[in-house]
Formats: C-alpha cells, sequence, structure tokens
C-alpha cells in the first residue's frame, strides 16, 4: 500500500513537471501549424499572391491570436491589397503587442497623418526618431505636420536637419522651396528648386515642380521652356505631352493645345489617357464631333470602362444623340446600378422624351444616394412640371436652391413658376437674385421685365423697356425680346413700334405664330385688311408643311373677311381652317358664330345634315351642326351631335371638350364632364380652351389647386380672353388666394363687361375691395 501511494504520488509530480503527453503534442502541433501558414502566407506575399496571402495569415492569427510576424505581414498584405481599413486595424493590434515595433509605428504615424490626426501621428513620429533619429521617412512626416500646424520655421529646420543627413535629398529641397514659396521668399524658392534639378536633373518630378513654381509666379514663358526642355529629354513621356496641353488650353492658345494633345498620341497610340485628354480638350472648345471620336477611340482600347463610356454618352447627349446617349447610359448602369452621371443622363433624356415617370425614378435613385445632390432635385423639379405636378416641382426646387443658393437655372426655374401663378413679387425676387449672380443674364432680365410690365396698379413700362433693349444688345438675333417688346408697345397703344418689334422677332424665326398673330391682330386694328390678307398668304407658304399653322392662318384669314363682313370669304376661309386642321376648335366657334350673326344657322344646319346623309361617318358635320345648336341654347340637340361627332372619331378632343362644357354648365353632371375634358386635355395638352374646360370643371367640384393650374396655363397663352381671366379669379377667390383674385377679375372687366358671368365678377370685385 505504501509503495502503491508513493507511485501515485510520483506520476502526479511527473504530470505537473512535464504536462500530459497528449497536451503536449497538441501544442507542439498547433505550433507547428501555425508556422506552416505563416511561412505558405509569407510565401504567397513575396510572389504577389496577396488573396492568398490573407487567407494563410488569417488561419496563423487564428491559431494564435498574439502572433507578431503574422500580424506584421497581414498589415503588408492589407496594403497590397489596398484595404487600408484592415492594414490600420492589423498595425494597431501589433503596435499593442509590441509597443517597440518601428514598422508599426511608422505605418500608424502615417496613417494618422492621412486622417488629419497629426498629434496621434506626431507621437508615433516621435517614438521612430528616438530609436532611429536619422530615419528620412520619418523626418519628412514631422516637417509635414509642422506644415499642416502652421509652423513653417519648426518645417524648415527639420529639412535641413534632412540635408545635413544627405544633401542632395530632392524632396527636402523641394519642401524647402515649398515653405519659402509660402513666406514669400521667392528668390530662395527658386534657388532651392534649381538646386533640386541640378543635382539630379533626370527627375521629371524635379522639373514638375520648377514648372508649377514658374505657373504660379505667372512667368509663362519660363515655365513654357521649363517644360518644353523636360519634354525633349524625354520624348516618349505622352504624361508630358498631356501636361503641356494643359499649359496651353490655360494660356488659350488652343492650336497649340491640340498638337500637344495629338502628339500624346502619337508617341502613345495605346495610352487610353491620351484620348481622354484629347477628347476633353475638344469638349472643352465645343468641337463635340471630335471628342465623341477621341472618347470612341479610348472605347475601342477599354471597351468595358466606364470612364470612358460616361462621357460618349454624355457628349452624345449634348450633341442630341439620345438614343446613343441612352445605350451608353444603360451600358454603364448594368455595371454600375448606382452611377450617378449615368443615372442622371438617364433621367434628363426621359424628361425630354416626355416619360417623365421613368425621369423621376432615375432622379429619385440620384437622391437617394445623395441627398445634397442639388442637379437631380433641379430635374426631378422640372420632371414632376411636365406632370403638372406644381406643388411637387416647387418642393424640389426649393430644395435645389436651398443647397445651392447660387444655382442659377434653379432660380430661373423657380420664378416660371412664380409668374405662372401670378407670383409676381416672388418672380421679380429670384429674377433679381441671378442678375446679382449674372448681370447679364437674357432669361433673368425677360422674366424681370415681365414682372415690371404686369404691375396691374402702375406699369412700370420704362423699366421693362430698359430691360427688353438690354436683351437684345446682350443676343441682338434672339426673337423673344423683340417679342415682348412689340407686347409693350401694344399695351401702351404704340402700334407703330409695336409692329416694328414684332416684324423684327419674326425676321429671325418666320414660323413663329403667336408672333405673327399679333402682327395681324395690329393690321386689324388699324384696318389694313389688305396688309394683313398679303401677309397672310405669304405666311401659307412659309408654313404649308404645318397643319396646325395652316389652320391658324386661315382662321385669322376668316376673322380679317367677317371684320369686313365678306361673309362668303370668311365662310371659305374658316372652313379651310377646319380642314386644314380638324382639331383647332376656333374656327368651328368662329364660323358658328358668322352663321349665328347672319341669321343662316337653319341653313347652315341643313346643309351639314345634307353631308352627313351622303357621308354620315364624318365628326366635323356634327361638330358644327353641335356648336350652332350650343349659341342657339339649345342644349340637347348640340349634345347629341357633340356626342355622335365622339361616336364616329372618339378621340376628337373639340367635341370632348365642349361636351365637357356643356354637360358642366346645362346638365350639372360633374363627374361624366370630367372624363370627357381630361380625354380631351390627353389628345391637346397644350390647347388653351381645353385647359380652361377642365379648369372649370375642377373649380365646380372645389378641387380650387388643381383648377388654378389649368387656368393660369390657359391665361399664358390667351391673356386677353375675359372668360378665362374670370374663371382664374374666381378659382383663386375659392381657393383663398384673395390677394391674387382682383387682377385677373378687373382685367376680364376692362376687356368685356358683357360676358356670362361679368355680374358675378363684378361682386366679387365689390367684396374685395371692402376694407
Amino acid at each position: 500500500m505504501i509503495f502503491k501511494k508513493v507511485w501515485m504520488v510520483f506520476l502526479v509530480l511527473i504530470m505537473f513537471v512535464y504536462g500530459c503527453p497528449s497536451e503536449k503534442s497538441k501544442q507542439a502541433s498547433e505550433e507547428k501549424k501555425k508556422a506552416a501558414h505563416f511561412e505558405k502566407g509569407k510565401n504567397y506575399y513575396e510572389k504577389g499572391d496577396y488573396a492568398s496571402a490573407k487567407i494563410e495569415l488569417q488561419n496563423a492569427l487564428k491559431l494564435d491570436p498574439k502572433y507578431e510576424d503574422a500580424m506584421l505581414y497581414s498589415g503588408r498584405t492589407y496594403i497590397k491589397l489596398n484595404d487600408p481599413r484592415e492594414a490600420f486595424i492589423a498595425f494597431r493590434k501589433l503596435e499593442t503587442l509590441n509597443p517597440d515595433n518601428i514598422e508599426a509605428k511608422t505605418m500608424l504615424a502615417n496613417f494618422f497623418f492621412l486622417g488629419n490626426k497629426f498629434d496621434e501621428s506626431g507621437k508615433r513620429v516621435s517614438a521612430v526618431l528616438q530609436k532611429e533619429p536619422k530615419n528620412l521617412e520619418m523626418l519628412f512626416l514631422k516637417a509635414a505636420i509642422s506644415e499642416k500646424n502652421k509652423k513653417p520655421e519648426e518645417a524648415l529646420s527639420v529639412l535641413k536637419e534632412i540635408l545635413k543627413i544627405d544633401n542632395k535629398q530632392a524632396r527636402a529641397l523641394m519642401g524647402i522651396s515649398r515653405v519659402a514659396e509660402e513666406q514669400g521668399k521667392i528668390e530662395d524658392a527658386e534657388k532651392y528648386l534649381k538646386e533640386a534639378v541640378a543635382n539630379d536633373p533626370k527627375n521629371i518630378q524635379l522639373h514638375l515642380g520648377l514648372f508649377g513654381f514658374y505657373i504660379r509666379q505667372k512667368k509663362f514663358d519660363i515655365a513654357e521652356s521649363e517644360i518644353t526642355k523636360t519634354i525633349d529629354a524625354n520624348p516618349k513621356d505622352a504624361e508630358l505631352r498631356i501636361l503641356l496641353g494643359n499649359f496651353y488650353l490655360g494660356q488659350r492658345k488652343e492650336d497649340n493645345a491640340e498638337a500637344a494633345y495629338l502628339k500624346a498620341i502619337e508617341v502613345a497610340p495605346d495610352n487610353i489617357k491620351t484620348y481622354m485628354n484629347a477628347g476633353g480638350f475638344y469638349e472643352s472648345t465645343n468641337k463635340l464631333d471630335k471628342a465623341l471620336s477621341m472618347y470612341l477611340k479610348g472605347l475601342e482600347r477599354q471597351p468595358d470602362d466606364v470612364r470612358v463610356m460616361e462621357p460618349i454618352a454624355r457628349v452624345s447627349f449634348k450633341e442630341k444623340k439620345f438614343d446613343d446617349a441612352e445605350k451608353y447610359s444603360e451600358k454603364i448602369l448594368k455595371k454600375e446600378p448606382n452611377n450617378d452621371a449615368a443615372l442622371m443622363l438617364k433621367g434628363e433624356i426621359s424628361a425630354l422624351k416626355a416619360k417623365f415617370d421613368d425621369a423621376i425614378a432615375a432622379f429619385d435613385q440620384v437622391i437617394k444616394a445623395n441627398p445634397k445632390a442639388d442637379r437631380a432635385y433641379y430635374f426631378r423639379a422640372f420632371s414632376h412640371l411636365g406632370k403638372k405636378a406644381v406643388t411637387s416641382a416647387k418642393t424640389d426646387i426649393n430644395k435645389a436652391i436651398e443647397l445651392n443658393p447660387k444655382y442659377v437655372k434653379a432660380r430661373l426655374l423657380r420664378a416660371d413658376i412664380f409668374m405662372s401663378e401670378q407670383n409676381m413679387k416672388d418672380a421679380g425676387a429670384d429674377s433679381r437674385e441671378v442678375l446679382k449672380l449674372e448681370p447679364e443674364n437674357y432669361q433673368a432680365k425677360l422674366i424681370l421685365g415681365s414682372v415690371y410690365m404686369s404691375d396691374p396698379k402702375e406699369p412700370k413700362y420704362a423699366e421693362a423697356k430698359t430691360l427688353f433693349e438690354s436683351c437684345i444688345k446682350i443676343s441682338p438675333n434672339e426673337p423673344v425680346a423683340y417679342y415682348r417688346l412689340g407686347f409693350l408697345y401694344r399695351a401702351q397703344k404704340d402700334y407703330d413700334k409695336a409692329m416694328a418689334n414684332f416684324d423684327k422677332a419674326l425676321s429671325f424665326n418666320p414660323r413663329l405664330m403667336d408672333v405673327f398673330s399679333n402682327i395681324i391682330f395690329l393690321h386689324g386694328i388699324k384696318k389694313e385688311f389688305d396688309k394683313a390678307l398679303e401677309k397672310c398668304d405669304k405666311q401659307l407658304t412659309e408654313v404649308k408643311d404645318n397643319p396646325t399653322a395652316v389652320g391658324m392662318v386661315w382662321n385669322l384669314k376668316g376673322k380679317l373677311y367677317m371684320a369686313q363682313k365678306k361673309k362668303t370669304e370668311a365662310e371659305d376661309a374658316l372652313k379651310k381652317a377646319i380642314d386644314a386642321d380638324p382639331n383647332q376648335m376656333q374656327a368651328y366657334y368662329d364660323l358658328a358664330t358668322m352663321y349665328l350673326l347672319e341669321k343662316d344657322s337653319d341653313k347652315a344646319i341643313a346643309q351639314y345634315e345634307s353631308i352627313l346623309k351622303k357621308q354620315p361617318n364624318q365628326a366635323g358635320p356634327h361638330m358644327l351642326i353641335a356648336t350652332i345648336y350650343d349659341i342657339q341654347k339649345k342644349y340637347d340637340l348640340s349634345e347629341k351631335h357633340y356626342r355622335e361627332a365622339l361616336r364616329v372619331k372618339p378621340d376628337f378632343a373639340p367635341a370632348a371638350n365642349n361636351l365637357a362644357y356643356l354637360l358642366t354648365e346645362h346638365k350639372n353632371d360633374l363627374d361624366v364632364a370630367l372624363g370627357f375634358a381630361q380625354k380631351a386635355k390627353e389628345k391637346m395638352p397644350d390647347d388653351p380652351a381645353i385647359m380652361d374646360t377642365l379648369g372649370w370643371i375642377l373649380y365646380k367640384k372645389g378641387r380650387y389647386p388643381s383648377a388654378i393650374r389649368e387656368f393660369e396655363d390657359s391665361v399664358k397663352k390667351l391673356p386677353d380672353n375675359p372668360n378665362i381671366l374670370y374663371h382664374l379669379g374666381m378659382a383663386y377667390f375659392k381657393g383663398g388666394k384673395k390677394d391674387l383674385a382682383k387682377e385677373p377679375l378687373k382685367k376680364a372687366l376692362e376687356l368685356n363687361d358683357k360676358f356670362e358671368g361679368a355680374e358675378e365678377a363684378k361682386k366679387v370685385l365689390k367684396e374685395l375691395s371692402k376694407p
């Protein structure tokens, strides 16, 4: 028993001293494994296979998280893999494990410097320099920290210390030169740079440092000489030739710049950078066809490079090659679904094609990724306007201006929105802000001039005239300012000057029908019917390929004949207007009005009914009959023929519009009326009469904001129509915008105090005038 006890004690002692054989074996195995993983990782690192090195080093660190050698190589590997975050973590752990590790301190000093944590960087620089006082990397970093901390003398001291260690250190000489230049010691700065170049004449970066110095000192001839000498010494260096091109472009020597860029291509035809720079040059000088050619040559060399596709898409868009721009944008988005430039371009193209939902979706994506993308808000506002979503548009345009108060295009768009809302005060404010930024901005002057003219109490014609005349000086070949000036003189009843300006506007673009209509209007006022008719005949030749314009001219001729009581000629002209453009409603009204004035309505109806007996599937005769019955207030018969016109031609917008108005005013069937009005709007979205009808139905249904938008758009096109002005005023009044209601109601009554609704307009005006 005693022997047994002694033996057990002996075994315990043996295990205590030497450990369990299986545990010892396990530790040895793990040491062997981690060493094997480390050696594999190290070998992979030295061969440049960094991805494999990373895996092996991670395996080693799993077995021993405090394995310093593996941690060191892990940090180095992450640097090679361009993963600074993981590299920083690795070196920080290594520093914790071994505070004396020089490489860890060195790397962390650099990381902290790049992160603008100069105190943390400086601590590590000092620690390294205590052990290695001649460590040039840390000395340079110490000088850089001093510069960042605005301690130039301290930086100079360190740089001079470097030169004591190695008096040919070009980087130190350049640093001393830079500090001297910042201190205004220009001669010293130049001296040190030249010394650096003399010590290492083949160092291109030193020559470029001297080149940049001369540019900053505005010694452009010497700068040119320096870069030219450097190119002569390195004739195959395309980068230098690109730099020379950039220099010439900055000097506005475009021919020299072009030659330099093309020479870069010649010496390095496979270097994509040469084509991209040449393309950028041509794009900046508005030679878009050449720019596109260069970018495409670049793409031939790197067919999948998104950086090349982006300028191709952009220039294609500028060239109005929208299909090509869209194609390249889609290619970019397949590779990079959140590419801002491609999404913006996709959105802009969609907006131009009136695909506003697609445009908004693209801009939504940009804004989600970058909530401060002011351009995306601007273009999304533009797209919302395309959908008549004015409230959403205003929200976005306000955000764009909040992000960038100097965004001229955004302010101009907002000014236009304010104008459409008759909010002249804010329209004027935005246009004035633009003129502070760009005193010669054409559009801002036009808007502000219109604001001055619109004052209902006291129009500021003199100020408006000055602005319009200024616009003419800025762009003497643009018709818009002449047109506005003509309108100004027309408002002042100075018809000769109005005519001169309308004629001038038309001379730049004979197809401007708004301008032409005003010219005919003035001839009519002056009873110059022969001149007016002669101009109409000439205009028919000018616009013969445009049915809408042809219809408008024939309608004007019809009005001129009616003014002269030439019934036959008027009837013929108005029928030709309808034949040219069956969708043009004014001609139907004018023809029906003429028949009623001549008391030939029954005869006219009989004539059209006889046509329908022979050719029953014609919408036009039904439309004319319905219009006559409408004027005669025979609403049941009128409704019947409008419906017949729509049966024959379901998308006949004039019939849908008139039926909608009839059902609203005389049947109070607002829901059915709204359907017809919306159908008419879909077919003819820009017709002011249809806008007015739709607005009136919305008004009757109590949907005042929507009604106001329709009336505002309608008034833009027909500013002197008393009925539309009355409708707009009433919508403002009922919609809670009483301050805006007075002006359109007053103007409506000034134009005609006998229109249907005139009494109600007077009543509302009286109420608005109460204190």
